[in-house]
């Protein structure tokens, strides 16, 4: 019997691309504490029928699907759709969902654009809920072929005219699109076969969308002037991809030359990055290196505007957009990204600023880093708060993104002292420490032995730039500045300095 059910599998293509897009991601998963569970896009149209059916047929022994259907109440008969998915994944056995767009499109904002971001913001929360290995789509050739005549209309570079992957990942969950080496006929062949039953959306017929144009208007001509053409078209599609992966290769060894040692005290402004700063750390996280270096899938914590300006143009775009790749952003348009250039690496200026798709890209002198604009705003001065220390490792203050860090030392002797300065932990213990935002003006002796200077004149001295200093607080103690996160303790005369030795740092998060 399971011979018979192995051979229907692979006399059937769609089946068989099916089982082998499941079978590979189940076995790239390795074993798994549970039996594999995949979320698949589900319309009701003939695409993500083809599919859902197809994948009943095809999963693994013991697999679970889980169908996501997305109402966006753009048509009058999406109540309808939505039943219609339930009724059929029902006579299926499939599990279905339904995700329901609480929002509309923004006044002169793409449709299409809004919808596809829609469908995929479900589609992953569902995976990630589920745990599930994959999304699956039903994408295929035919819409590779519209997908690089829409991009070539549209001026994309080599990335956009390689066209869909086969596979990829969106917020760290896997894409599968099994069904890309098909046709849309090879489809309906199946599904008429099949008897299946599906919707039929009315935009799919609007002529005034770019996609239905090219489908319905220039690649019946295209077909008939150039049989050969949709393969053609394909095959270079393939080519380019290799392309793509070549250039994306040479740009993670320039993005690699262009990395700023996170502990290099040229890489101190960036709030991922000021380990080599005293009296502030950063948290880091599984995805950067001990160097900053960009690990597997991870963006490099700041770089360097000389090496990337030393870069050929056609390179430097390339590590700017892998760059911004590894970020979590969308690439650039070619004027934004001609901007970032501008702006970030060639200006000679000493800041410079970008804001891209949520991340807000800064310059000082010539460290390039990037934080979400959230992050990356310059904040009103906080109310000071009160704190006591009783002895803990560290306590949180109200208001600041981080966390005051207090190292406790052995008993002092007079060198360690002299060089590291701290003040007792006995006298600290209990009192009131005033933690506030910074004020320029007030001085700090920052080296034993040297001269009380202005917060500003050590904040530049140190390279730290303005729209950071806000987040670095300060703590006082008597009424005196004990502490300033970015630059240290004050080494003044006359702190308590016998017994135990504790000093404060700054725990600043990782963006």
């Amino acid at each position: 019997m399971e011979n018979s059910r192995r051979s229907a599998k692979d006399a059937d293509p769609v089946v068989a691309a099916l089982a082998r897009a499941l079978g590979e991601a189940c076995a790239a998963a390795g074993p798994l504490p549970h039996p594999p569970v995949f979320v698949i896009g589900w319309s009701g149209g003939l695409d993500s029928t083809v599919l859902l059916h197809a994948a009943a047929s095809g999963a693994p022994a013991g697999a679970r699907l889980v169908a996501v259907h997305v109402h966006h109440g753009l048509q009058p008969a999406a109540d309808a759709w939505q039943a219609h998915c339930e009724r059929e994944s029902g006579r299926l056995g499939v599990a279905c969902e339904i995700h329901r767009v609480e929002d509309a499109p923004a006044p002169g904002a793409s449709v299409e654009a809004w919808a596809r971001d829609r469908r995929y913001a479900a589609l992953i929360r569902a995976a990630v809920r589920h745990g599930a290995l994959g999304v699956l789509t039903a994408h295929h050739s035919d819409d590779q072929v519209e997908t690089m005549l829409m991009r070539i209309a549209r001026g994309s570079g080599v990335d956009g005219l390689a066209g869909i992957e086969a596979s990829g990942r969106r917020e760290g969950v896997p894409l599968l699109r099994p069904l890309l080496g098909l046709s849309r006929a090879e489809l309906a062949f199946y599904a008429q076969r099949h008897g299946l039953r599906w919707v039929e959306d009315p935009s799919n017929e609007d002529p005034a969308l770019l996609r239905n144009a090219f489908r319905h208007r220039v690649l019946p001509v295209m077909d008939a002037v150039a049989p050969a053409f949709r393969d053609n078209l394909l095959r270079l599609g393939l080519r380019l991809d290799e392309a793509r992966a070549a250039i994306e290769a040479l740009a993670r060894i320039d993005l690699r030359g262009a990395c700023v040692d996170a502990n290099s005290i040229d890489a101190k402004f960036d709030a991922t990055a000021l380990g080599g700063c005293p009296g502030q750390r950063a948290q880091r996280t599984a995805g950067s290196s001990a160097a900053g270096l960009p690990a597997d899938g991870a963006a490099p914590v700041a770089l360097d505007a000389d090496a990337l300006a030393r870069l050929p143009a056609p390179r430097r775009a390339a590590a700017l957009r892998l760059w911004l790749e590894l970020l979590g952003a969308r690439a650039p348009t070619e004027s934004k990204l001609r901007e970032i250039e501008r702006q970030l690496v060639l200006a000679a200026g000493a800041y410079g600023q970008v804001a891209h798709e949520g991340l807000l890209l800064r310059r000082h002198r010539r460290r390039i880093a990037a934080a979400p604009v959230a992050q990356g705003l310059v904040v009103a001065a906080r109310d000071a708060v009160s704190l006591a220390w009783q002895g803990e490792p560290s306590l949180a203050v109200p208001g600041f993104a981080g966390m005051l860090q207090f190292d406790e030392d052995g008993p002092a002797q007079v060198a360690q002292v002299a060089q590291v300065g701290g003040v007792s932990a006995e006298w600290l213990r209990g009192r009131p420490l005033t933690v506030r935002s910074p004020d320029s003006m007030l001085r700090l002796r920052a080296q034993p032995g040297g001269r009380a200077r202005t917060l500003k004149n050590l904040y530049q001295e140190r390279g730290i730039p303005a729209w950071l200093r806000p987040s670095l607080p300060l703590v006082e103690a008597d009424d005196r500045l004990l502490f300033a996160a970015g630059l240290g303790m004050d080494h003044s005369p006359g702190w308590p300095r016998t017994g135990r030795l504790v000093r404060l740092c700054w725990i600043a998060p990782h963006v």
